[in-house]
């Protein structure tokens, strides 16, 4: 995942397994959130919402009827 400030918002790309989806949102203070639309391998709405302390974020995604899963990353 990359992320670049845009103004007051970002924008990126999130990339894995042969896939590369842009992103985009608005951090509110220590609050961040964006919403990811798959279409391979099938139609999926990830919607992720955290909080970013220093170089570390953490929150959950919801994934559709998938359910609700933890993440989390450090700045590279």
């Amino acid at each position: 995942m990359a992320i670049t400030p845009d103004g007051g918002r970002f924008t990126g790309t999130i990339s894995g397994q042969g896939m590369s989806n842009s992103i985009e949102g608005t951090p509110i203070d220590s609050q961040i959130a964006w919403a990811i639309h798959l279409t391979t391998p099938m139609k999926l709405t990830m919607e992720f919402s955290g909080t970013i302390s220093g170089d570390t974020m953490k929150g959950d995604v919801k994934a559709g009827m998938m359910g609700r899963f933890k993440f989390s990353g450090n700045r590279a």
